[in-house]
């Protein structure tokens, strides 16, 4: 399965913003696909946005390692939607990789 997350930096290069997606894919141990980096049009900071693809099923396992992994970028994490059918997630404080300012995930 795959979930969709946006990281917004507080960089306003590009090269910094790659650097970053670096550690934190090395860290998380992601596996992702069609990745974007572009400047956040409200205050020209980098953007990255991407897929991550979870092996786990069923759902609920999938989910689970949703959480585990935002666990892993801040402690401060938001959990919305319908828990049985959707999992979306925000976090603005809080995190564990110096140059993050927020990011939300969704599927």
């Amino acid at each position: 399965m795959k979930i969709f997350w946006t990281l917004y930096t507080d960089t306003k290069r590009e090269k910094n913003a790659q650097t970053l997606l670096n550690k934190i894919t090395k860290a998380v141990q992601w596996h992702i696909e069609n990745i974007r980096i572009e400047k956040y049009y409200k205050d020209n900071t980098m953007k990255i946005s991407f897929d991550v693809i979870y092996d786990e099923q069923p759902w609920s396992d999938f989910v689970l390692a949703v959480l585990k992994t935002s666990q892993q970028l801040s402690y401060d994490i938001r959990v919305g939607g319908n828990l049985e059918q959707e999992i979306n997630i925000d976090a603005t404080e809080n995190f564990h990789f110096s140059g993050l300012k927020m990011l939300t995930a969704s599927y």
